[in-house]
């Protein structure tokens, strides 16, 4: 499916989830019961190009798959989407990219992820579609496909002008400097900002107030324009350029089910407001966005967890 006129383009991986839903987590040496094991499509991505796409937004997506009956599985969901594929690559180098994934009873989650065919993505494949990142309103990237490519879509939006959003996900030690200066968005949670500032991580550690001021900072120092740190079901953290310190912006408190996910369709939610609607003010974009991913985690599941616009309130597309 082409479409050069796609007001979103999410550059990133692309996965087949394995969902293992089990009581808790196994200690070492221990096999546990599990609950049930339920296959989906996901990967940082897709996941974000399905979330704006479910929205209403007009999504092309760029990423690699093997050659494969995985991937013909990617494709089918991906065009019944109306997602334009045009720029998902296939190889017969590597098999698609798998993540394992344990959810607890909480709703709490565990990844494992086998990067495969989404490593393989090149800067060749990624200037293909300069035509139609050039086109687009809103450029998302993520760092769980080959950074070089990611990059390289980054550099492009960059130049035409594309608003660009940096999902720092997953946590990468010291990533170059140009996923900071050329985002519009600098997009973490707190461990993954923790992680990029070569902080110390304490597992079950929550850091004070002041803590993330700090953390904002040296991310606003380093060439970010608007950084925003999710931390789940607490506050959103706001913090720009222009106005350094911290906004807080409430995210409803509701029942997780399942997380997995959530931070994807926040990304997705905040590129389809910013792409669509672009009369509100940041502050609203993420609000909205954030209710967006809390709706999605009282379901079980990656994308097949993420609502249609028609199932939504009417109040979110005002």
């Amino acid at each position: 499916m082409s479409n050069s006129k796609s007001n979103i383009v999410c550059l990133g991986s692309i996965m087949c989830d394995l969902m293992c839903y089990a009581p808790r987590l196994p200690k070492p040496g221990e096999s546990l019961p599990g609950c049930s094991v339920v296959p989906g499509n996901g990967g940082k991505g897709a996941n974000s190009a399905v979330a704006a796409a479910r929205l209403g937004g007009n999504v092309s997506l760029i990423g690699k798959i093997g050659n494969d009956n995985i991937a013909q599985g990617i494709l089918n969901s991906l065009k019944q989407m109306n997602i334009n594929s045009e720029y998902v690559y296939q190889t017969s180098q590597e098999t698609t990219g798998t993540a394992v994934i344990i959810v607890e009873k909480n709703g709490e989650n565990r990844i494992i992820v086998a990067s495969g065919a989404n490593l393989l993505l090149t800067m060749e494949e990624v200037t293909q579609a300069e035509n139609t990142i050039k086109n687009c309103k809103v450029f998302v990237c993520n760092f769980e496909s080959n950074m070089e490519a990611a990059k390289m879509g980054l550099k492009i939006a960059h130049e035409h002008g594309v608003k660009t959003i940096v999902n720092a996900a997953p946590a990468v030690p010291n990533p170059d400097v140009e996923f900071y200066t050329l985002s519009t968005i600098f997009c973490v949670n707190e461990t993954e900002a923790l992680f990029n500032l070569q902080a110390e991580i304490t597992t079950g550690m929550t850091a004070p107030e002041t803590s993330y001021e700090e953390m904002v900072a040296a991310l606003l120092k380093r060439g970010c324009k608007n950084v925003i740190v999710t931390r789940g079901e607490n506050s959103i953290l706001l913090a720009t350029e222009n106005n350094p310190n911290c906004v807080l912006i409430s995210a409803p408190k509701v029942t997780a089910v399942d997380t997995t996910g959530a931070g994807d369709a926040f990304v997705g939610g905040l590129a389809y407001y910013i792409a669509n609607h672009e009369n509100l003010t940041l502050n609203e974009q993420i609000r909205r966005a954030a209710f967006y991913a809390s709706d999605s985690v009282q379901r079980p599941g990656t994308q097949s967890s993420y609502a249609m616009k028609n199932e939504l309130p009417s109040q979110l597309f005002d």
